[in-house]
């Protein structure tokens, strides 16, 4: 009986183990960029900067505040949410897949992001991860 309770045990503790390493939110930092519209974004824990090149002097600059609602490093997986100064939502998914982009640069990872335009938009983009 003795055993049976301690295979349960070591069981549940395992279980346990695995959840918490596969959700632990841990620092995550990503260079990320796309075209149509050509855009960068540098996103890190509390913070989003989204720069779209125009043909204005300066790149279109938002900053957004928000944190990693999900990080599964297992499987190649990041959420992050957030909103800007307006309050528009601002949600990115990263995940780990070559991704080609327009210069013929390979990348470690594929994202997306939505500002909450009408329409629900979502731009697609290859990323690299940075620390």
């Amino acid at each position: 009986m003795r055993l049976i309770f301690l295979c349960l045990f070591m069981l549940m503790a395992s279980c346990a183990h695995n959840t918490q390493s596969n959700n632990a939110l841990a620092p995550a930092h990503f260079i990320c960029s796309g075209t149509e519209p050509f855009w960068s974004l540098e996103l890190q824990e509390g913070q989003a900067v989204l720069h779209f090149v125009t043909m204005a002097p300066a790149p279109e600059r938002t900053e957004f505040s928000g944190d990693w609602d999900s990080i599964n490093e297992d499987a190649g997986s990041f959420i992050w949410r957030g909103k800007g100064a307006e309050g528009r939502e601002f949600d990115v998914t990263v995940t780990r897949a070559k991704c080609q982009s327009t210069r013929d640069e390979p990348y470690s990872y594929k994202s997306s992001y939505g500002t909450g335009r009408p329409g629900g938009v979502f731009e697609p983009g290859c990323c690299e991860r940075r620390g």
